[in-house]
């Protein structure tokens, strides 16, 4: 994956402001953890204990940038690539706003609300 750096510091930052929004249900996640280590200190697991809130904030939160810089920005990109008209197809719909902006940094293409108008531009882009 040869991105510029710039952009994957703007996708970065872009994944981000999606966890601030709450977009991947983070503070959920954040929360699940929390009542583990919780659990895990009342049946006796004492190094549980070094796991304070800040820290299991963090793992969550990097754990879910990871996965899905991974899962998202890494299969997009290949598929711009490969010019992978399928794929792009199926994963940058209109309800898709965090592809759709990934899409945007990395062709400079800003892809519209209708699924209908994101096909003929995708269509246009693939030619």
């Amino acid at each position: 994956m040869n991105m510029k750096l710039s952009t994957k510091k703007q996708i970065v930052n872009l994944i981000q402001s999606y966890q601030d929004k709450n977009y991947f249900s983070t503070k959920e996640a954040i929360q699940i953890q929390l009542n583990n280590r919780d659990l895990a200190i009342k049946r006796g697991q004492e190094d549980a204990k070094k796991y304070t809130d800040a820290i299991v904030s963090y793992y969550v939160k990097r754990n879910e940038r990871n996965l899905s810089y991974n899962n998202t920005v890494k299969k997009l990109y290949e598929a711009i690539e490969k010019k992978d008209l399928l794929y792009l197809k199926s994963n940058l719909r209109y309800d898709q706003k965090l592809s759709k902006e990934i899409f945007n940094l990395i062709t400079g293409i800003k892809l519209p609300n209708t699924n209908k108008e994101i096909v003929k531009i995708l269509e246009t882009y693939i030619k």
